[in-house]
């Protein structure tokens, strides 16, 4: 009899994890064998798990990021299509007068009516008039001076007056009229013509009644310190310098504030936009209301209407919050521009109609980076700067030498009695010979120390402005860098957002077809509705991402433009003087058609220099072809240890040619031959000492 008798009993059921399992006996050893490996099966099973998991913490983030890139690139060859909520964005909202806008109107009232450009546009007008101011120096003066002198006074010498008087009486009249002038090289140049009238008591005064004349003219000129045009032009210089400084500055501003009015103009369509999508969700959360609402006597648990009504009167909010978020949009944006043709929120609804691009806009960073190097204005100002720093330095250095002048002067004179002045005036070129004086005046400061100060001051202020300019350079290279990774990035943004808003879309529909079918009150039905309401929000939220990353991608087009200094020619905006005989006493802004941005290419050659103020509307065609001077750029080193100054090739200033205004025949700066270098910039008509 074996030890352990067989127990029969009848078959199991087959078990569903096996399906094939049958037990008909079951033995008493088996049990721990039975537990021991459920035991590992749980271990298995977690550890398998916890592999899992642990497998998303070792990835390769290149090949991740290779994927993600690979299919933006895919996705982004597909044009961009108009959304449901476009058609509201260019409908009328309020009962008032609609008033379509695109974003050229925008720009061209902003031109001719923005306060922010009026003061921006002023400054370079301000700072112009120093050129007049400097350039003053060189005017002819004329002067006339005049004395009547009636002495009488004690004689304390009998040779006086002889005779027995004891008083000697004299009178006296002087009238000098003439012109002076300080030369552009630096001499000062006085003639003159006295008249003279005199009569006394002295028996030795002869003749009575004297009329004098004389004619004198005198010249002093520095032969070292203060020779030359370019010492005595400089100041005229530096105030041209400092006004194309403030031309730059004033471009400048006016990109940035073209910038932030296209902002608004996007927000407002923005604002329209997310008032569409908040309407919708009102609506959508109304019907669901309504619908709860006619079946409160059948099925409806109250809990599903007050969770309904909650919703609606919380979207009801939102509603009314995004509608006043338009009209404020409205405002700021009038507020910016400051042009009565667009009313006030309460007369005319502001309707943005420019339509979204929907063409990918293509960048290269070399040539972007290049492009804003020619183009952009804080760069042509700092190089301006640089090129004041080293005529600051070149004259300092002039001022080392001694002061050695060359004095000279002669003079005609005649004299006639009983006061005939006409043939005194005739005696000075027919009787007698001209009379003249010659001499030198030198003057030097024991050890020079103020000279050599303001040269090692110099010195030090050149180098924070070459410092200066490479910051500039720097900074205009990383803003162009980040304008063309947003661009990029807001591209692909819109391809993620737009599958976003696809899936919360989907997830909508089928949680609403699943609440359709279970509203009968049940607790499955409540969460559904709960489901429901809350991914319509998702819907709503996924919208407004979704054009949010279309405006984004529009401003960084804009923002692209403006960083590599192309915003004024491809907005077709020309910046001009108004001159007349007097001067230039206005800057006239104006705007073309704008150049299309997928056809607005700026590649600049080697050697060019591209100007903005052109004084006319720029053209589509912005192929400049570089003069000749433009391309020697090996003409001039800033040299701040030499003993002569500044080296420059040529000595091309012109002494008389009188100020050179920066609006005269070409753009502000656009007369200088600069290059731009990574040690500072390269001129090549800065004057020679």
């Amino acid at each position: 009899m074996p030890d352990h008798p067989t127990i029969r009993t009848k078959p199991a059921q087959p078990i569903e994890l096996t399906q094939s399992i049958q037990l008909y006996s079951l033995q008493p050893y088996t049990m721990p064998a039975i537990f021991v490996g459920l035991i590992l099966f749980v271990v298995i099973f977690n550890e398998a798990k916890l592999r899992g998991q642990d497998a998303f913490k070792d990835f390769n983030a290149t090949q991740v990021f290779r994927d993600m890139n690979a299919e933006a690139v895919a996705a982004a060859q597909k044009p961009l299509v108009n959304s449901w909520w476009d058609r509201h964005v260019q409908n009328s909202l309020r009962e008032v007068q609609p008033l379509p806008t695109d974003l050229h109107t925008i720009l061209y009232l902003a031109v001719h009516h923005s306060n922010q450009i009026k003061i921006a546009k002023a400054d370079p007008l301000i700072r112009e008039t120093a050129i007049q101011e400097a350039d003053s120096a060189f005017d002819w003066v004329r002067y006339l001076n005049t004395a009547w002198n009636d002495t009488s006074e004690p004689v304390s010498n009998s040779l006086t007056v002889g005779g027995n008087q004891n008083r000697f009486n004299d009178t006296v009249f002087q009238g000098t009229g003439g012109a002076r002038r300080t030369t552009r090289s630096g001499g000062q140049l006085d003639i003159s013509q006295r008249f003279g009238w005199q009569d006394n008591n002295s028996q030795f005064f002869i003749p009575n009644d004297q009329a004098t004349g004389r004619l004198t003219m005198s010249y002093t000129h520095p032969l070292m310190r203060g020779r030359g045009a370019a010492y005595n032009n400089a100041i005229v210089f530096l105030a041209q310098v400092d006004t194309e400084v403030a031309n730059n500055e004033f471009l400048a501003t006016l990109q940035d504030e073209l910038l932030e009015i296209t902002r608004a103009y996007w927000n407002l369509h923005l604002e329209r936009a997310v008032l569409a999508h908040q309407l919708r969700l009102y609506l959508r959360t109304k019907e669901i209301y309504q619908t709860l609402s006619a079946r409160q006597t059948v099925d409806t648990q109250g809990t599903q209407l007050i969770l309904a009504a909650s919703a609606l009167e919380n979207r009801r909010a939102d509603l009314i919050r995004a509608q006043t978020a338009v009209t404020n949009s409205e405002t700021r944006l009038r507020g910016m521009i400051n042009a009565q043709e667009l009313g006030n929120s309460d007369q005319m609804e502001l309707i943005p109609v420019e339509p979204l691009p929907t063409f990918q806009y293509h960048t290269d960073l070399q040539n972007e980076i290049q492009i804003a190097i020619q183009n952009r204005p804080e760069v042509r100002a700092a190089v301006q700067q640089v090129k004041a720093g080293s005529l600051r330095l070149g004259v300092a250095q002039h001022e080392l030498m001694p002061v050695l002048n060359l004095v000279t002067q002669g003079y005609l004179s005649g004299l006639q009695g009983d006061s005939d002045f006409g043939e005194a005036f005739t005696d000075q070129f027919s009787v007698g010979r001209p009379s003249y004086s010659v001499g030198l005046q030198y003057e030097l400061p024991v050890g020079n120390r103020l000279a050599k100060a303001r040269v090692c001051r110099r010195q030090h202020e050149l180098e924070r402005l070459q410092s200066e300019y490479a910051r500039a350079l720097q900074a205009v290279q990383t803003e162009v860098d980040i304008a063309v990774r947003e661009l990029n990035t807001s591209r692909r943004e819109i391809t993620a957002k737009s599958r976003a808003l696809a899936a919360a879309e989907a997830e909508v529909t089928t949680i609403e077809q699943r609440w359709q079918r279970m509203i009968d009150g049940s607790g499955t039905s409540s969460l559904n509705l709960e489901s429901l309401l809350r991914a319509q929000e998702r819907v709503t939220a996924a919208e407004r991402e979704y054009v949010t990353a279309r405006l984004t991608y529009s401003l960084a087009m804009v923002n692209m433009k403006r960083a590599n200094g192309t915003l004024l020619q491809s907005e077709a905006i020309s910046v001009s003087p108004s001159c007349n005989g007097q001067g230039c006493n206005d800057i006239v802004i104006d705007k073309a058609q704008s150049v299309p941005m997928e056809t607005f290419q700026m590649v600049p050659q080697a050697g060019e220099s591209m100007n903005i103020f052109t004084g006319q509307a720029p053209a589509p065609n912005l192929n400049v072809t570089p003069t000749p001077a433009s391309k020697q750029w090996d003409s001039v080193v800033v040299n701040s240890d030499s003993d002569e100054g500044v080296r420059v090739a040529d000595g091309s200033f012109n002494a008389d040619a009188g100020p050179r205004s920066p609006w005269r025949g070409s753009s502000a700066g656009s007369s200088d031959t600069v290059k731009t270098e990574p040690d500072g910039p390269v001129f090549s008509d800065l004057p020679r000492y």
